[in-house]
């Protein structure tokens, strides 16, 4: 057998990823088959499976891509809204696909299993991450908190999810809805 180029295998990995985020933004986790993945992805079974041992080990992949935390923490609370609020086509699928996406894979996780535990681990590494920002937010001055930095981090998580799923539910483009989530936003802080 040919050895495989490392670029291609991550390129071909990232092409199912997206792939299968396509396919659950339409048809949710459950409604997804594997081989509606591999069409949508334009591959063969045989190079699905090379990458992912199953359904379960590729939905936990698109948790990680989606859920994954960007390289520089923001050290202001514009910035740090700024992330929550970026909703900019990423790599070819549009804003609204990646949201039905994030929505459908939140609600496909919620029961018990191994999709479950991923998602709770990575929304905790997710929560985390959060509070640790807006402290330091707050400790430079930029914010006063009027619940704790964990508390504050749950709280707006909870808030933009909400926003989004009540958009795309009553058919609001995103560009309308981003100005009342981040006025929401600034609800969970005193800003100095």
């Amino acid at each position: 057998m040919p050895k495989r180029d490392p670029d291609h295998m991550n390129a071909q990995r990232e092409r199912i990823i997206l792939a299968a985020i396509a396919c659950i933004a339409r048809k949710g986790v459950e409604g997804s088959s594997m081989a509606d993945i591999w069409k949508e992805a334009g591959l063969s079974a045989g190079a699905l499976y090379v990458h992912f041992k199953n359904k379960d080990d590729l939905i936990g992949q698109c948790l990680r891509f989606q859920l994954a935390p960007e390289q520089e923490p923001p050290t202001s609370w514009g910035a740090l809204k700024a992330r929550m609020l970026d909703f900019n086509p990423k790599l070819g699928l549009d804003a609204t696909t990646v949201t039905r996406a994030r929505i459908n894979l939140r609600a496909g996780c919620m029961g018990p299993g191994q999709l479950h535990e991923t998602m709770k681990r990575l929304l905790d590494e997710q929560i985390a991450d959060l509070a640790r920002w807006i402290d330091e937010i707050a400790r430079s001055g930029a914010i006063d908190l009027q619940m704790s930095a964990h508390q504050t981090a749950k709280a707006i998580c909870a808030h933009v999810d909400g926003m989004l799923w009540f958009a795309l539910a009553r058919d609001q483009t995103l560009d309308d809805a981003l100005p009342e989530i981040s006025a929401g936003l600034d609800r969970f802080v005193t800003l100095d």
